[in-house]
């Protein structure tokens, strides 16, 4: 609905909408500390932990639908086109749906980088932030297009689309901007 969902260890998760707090789900069973969450367009949640894994909240139902271990913390997440989850962890990027884990033609630094930040885009282009730089990731072909390699200390660590189109990319380095194929260091 257009506002922001957060989640707390007391509360739970909660959805800020038309200046009240609500809850979207009634009962969240979620074992460990929630640090991304996603709404697709179908109205399911997905919550990335820090701990646990991956889970999937339908209606009412929470299940626990990807277990990563203790060391590998899932940080981002992003709609499929297809109806499932991009997922950005601590062990790399991978593709869940239609309940299943589905192959992806990246290059192998995406299979092992950590992933902080992801973003899809109009053109259904994923942005993925990561230890090593930012990668745009063509979803139709499952192909990298592009690639800004990172420096020591210069993780991408947010990404967001504003709604003129244009792609923002923190870190400590700072903030960029990309427009139109030029990227603007703020």
């Amino acid at each position: 609905k257009g506002g922001p969902l957060l989640w707390g260890s007391r509360y739970r998760t909660v959805a800020f909408y038309e200046n009240h707090f609500t809850r979207p789900l009634p009962k969240d069973d979620i074992r460990g500390t929630v640090i991304s969450i996603l709404q697709t367009a179908d109205e399911t949640f997905w919550f990335g932990t820090s701990d646990v894994g991956l889970y999937e909240a339908v209606g009412s139902q929470v299940t626990q639908i990807l277990p990563f271990p203790r060391s590998q913390s899932i940080n981002a997440l992003a709609p499929s086109v297809h109806g499932g989850v991009w997922v950005g962890s601590d062990a790399g990027l991978f593709l869940w749906e239609h309940g299943a884990m589905v192959p992806i033609n990246v290059p192998s630094v995406l299979h092992r980088a950590r992933v902080y930040a992801l973003t899809l885009d109009r053109d259904r282009n994923l942005w993925v932030g990561t230890e090593k730089g930012l990668y745009r990731v063509n979803t139709a072909s499952d192909q990298v297009t592009g690639f800004l390699p990172g420096t020591a200390g210069s993780e991408i660590t947010a990404i967001f689309e504003d709604t003129d189109g244009d792609i923002w990319f923190a870190g400590a380095h700072g903030l960029e901007r990309l427009r139109e194929g030029m990227f603007t260091t703020i």
